[in-house]
């Protein structure tokens, strides 16, 4: 009787999946687009959430023509539900294996991101703009719940960042490797030449409190503009690194609120 029960039981469920799966994707999204943030948009929906496209997705101000989806069907056997998601016009790239979990995370598996940085801060509703250049890098794997990341293996490259208000100061290229250690999600924050040297590490714990510890100084090659930013977070110590330490909540940070950062004493 019991496993006749557990026979029912799963029938069902496979079949509510693929009721959900082959629904068409232009139906689904008239329900799940007013969830999205509004600087997310999908045009010309065709085929179904199995298998479908867009004609044109917008991601801030980044356009993505023919991008692609399907339903990765072998990931319910552990709990998840992925898409190979396919998005890139030729500047800005997204692509690999990305979805939700049964506990409702965000959760991304072999996603290749290239992305301009202006771009990436509209779509995170950071305001203002104020940094310029690109970011690319791999997720290997990520989970995130609501405002905060319980699980992260990534590394990223930041080229020629540059700082746009009042006028552009340009930074140079940077390194960020992502790790989670215990409870804490650990970015490791390093230059790779150019204007600004900088050497680091981001701590993000469990509560979704961020803590930031950075050395910087400015190279021999700096403008007077990045001299004179450099001092306003204070005198450099007997190596010549201003000390910078910052903390917050990242669920303030993501909500809207003002996340309480705080600039210690940047003296060696």
């Amino acid at each position: 009787m019991k496993k006749t029960l557990k026979l029912v039981a799963f029938g069902l469920l496979a079949y509510l999946v693929f009721l959900f799966v082959t629904l068409p994707a232009g139906q689904v999204y008239q329900y799940v687009g007013a969830q999205l943030p509004p600087s997310v948009k999908l045009y010309g929906i065709g085929g179904t959430v199995w298998s479908g496209k867009a004609e044109l997705v917008t991601l801030g101000s980044q356009q993505y023509r023919n991008a692609r989806w399907r339903f990765q069907p072998g990931a319910l056997l552990s709990g998840q539900a992925l898409f190979d998601v396919d998005f890139d016009n030729g500047q800005s790239l997204l692509k690999g294996r990305i979805g939700l979990d049964i506990f409702g995370n965000v959760v991304a598996e072999e996603l290749i991101v290239q992305q301009e940085l202006i771009d990436l801060q509209a779509l995170m509703q950071v305001s203002p703009v104020t940094l310029g250049g690109k970011i690319s890098g791999r997720i290997a794997s990520l989970k995130m719940r609501r405002n905060g990341i319980s699980d992260a293996n990534a590394d990223f490259t930041l080229r020629d960042v540059a700082f746009l208000l009042p006028r552009r100061t340009e930074w140079g290229n940077f390194k960020i490797d992502i790790k989670t250690d215990d409870a804490n999600t650990v970015a490791k924050v390093r230059d790779e030449g150019g204007p600004l040297l900088a050497e680091g590490l981001v701590t993000l714990n469990d509560a979704n409190e961020y803590d930031v510890t950075l050395a910087v100084e400015a190279d021999d090659s700096a403008s007077a503009d990045l001299v004179r930013g450099l001092e306003f977070f204070g005198q450099p110590g007997t190596d010549g690194k201003i000390r910078l330490k910052y903390r917050g909540s990242l669920t303030q940070l993501l909500g809207g609120d003002s996340a309480k950062a705080n600039n210690n004493d940047n003296a060696v």
